[in-house]
């Protein structure tokens, strides 16, 4: 369900806890099937008896789960990758995706529609359906995400007021939880689910930990938070692209960091100095 650390943290225990969120996904979904069995909605109640129901709602449900999550999981990446909010990603995928699932859904109920294939306007009205279905399910399981996925204090290294300085007095603490052969300077930072990835000239990798941790750990460096998923060291900056009313900052290794509008008003003189010069 999640992306491993490259070389951060215990990889076993990282797949421990993506499989234990995993396995609660699962469970609330099957929980959602089962209470659509007994309740019966959109005439199944008065169609089937409930084991015939119980296991028509919970292989529809199954069904579905396993095509939105996934797609949930890249459409969150993408808008991340876009500078929008992750569950922008969510809705978009259950949007896009319910079509395909609304095709599966009337061929698996095929014993209570009037043909194997709807027409248009069956189609359309089985997609209005199956999508307060699929939104439904698809919020509690990004609840459920929430609320289980490991947000731990720390990531990939002992306590900080345990850890050895790194080499020089003015090391961001942030060097110590990095892979040695990463251990350059820090470029930027970029939030990935419960993830930082943090960025350097030697390559990157991703540290389980909260995105506010991980900025305060870049102590003594130069940086600001440009965006919500974003945080970018000075030195790093090498210009500003603007297109239209976006504008974005382009790090030295080719990088492109978005600048949300809305923290443009407070972003320090540097980061907006050099926008308003291109």
């Amino acid at each position: 369900m999640r992306e491993p650390a490259d070389g951060a943290g215990e990889p076993r225990e990282l797949a421990a806890e993506s499989l234990r969120v995993g396995v609660l996904e699962l469970a609330a979904a099957l929980v959602i099937g089962v209470l659509l069995a007994a309740v019966g909605p959109y005439g199944t109640f008065g169609q089937a008896a409930l084991p015939e129901r119980l296991i028509y709602w919970v292989a529809v449900v199954l069904l579905a789960f396993a095509i939105y999550r996934p797609s949930c999981a890249l459409g969150a990446r993408a808008a991340q990758a876009l500078g929008l909010p992750a569950g922008s990603g969510w809705c978009a995928a259950v949007l896009a995706m319910s079509f395909p699932v609304t095709l599966a859904v009337w061929l698996a109920s095929y014993r209570h529609t009037p043909s194997l294939w709807p027409s248009l306007e069956e189609y359309v009205g089985f997609y209005g359906s199956v999508i307060l279905i699929g939104a439904g399910l698809m919020l509690v399981i990004w609840l459920v995400n929430r609320a289980f996925a490991p947000v731990p204090k720390l990531a990939g290294g002992p306590p900080p007021e345990r850890m050895e300085k790194a080499p020089g007095a003015s090391s961001p603490r942030i060097m110590n939880r990095l892979p040695p052969e990463l251990r350059g300077p820090v470029l930027a930072l970029q939030m990935e689910d419960h993830y930082v990835r943090v960025q350097t000239e030697a390559g990157s990798t991703l540290l389980l930990m909260r995105m506010r941790d991980a900025v305060a750990e870049t102590e003594p460096m130069e940086g600001s938070q440009v965006h919500r998923s974003w945080w970018v060291s000075r030195a790093a900056v090498e210009k500003v692209e603007r297109d239209g009313r976006r504008a974005s900052l382009v790090l030295r290794n080719g990088l492109r960091v978005p600048i949300s509008r809305e923290r443009r008003q407070r972003l320090p003189t540097w980061v907006l100095g050099s926008a308003e010069g291109r």
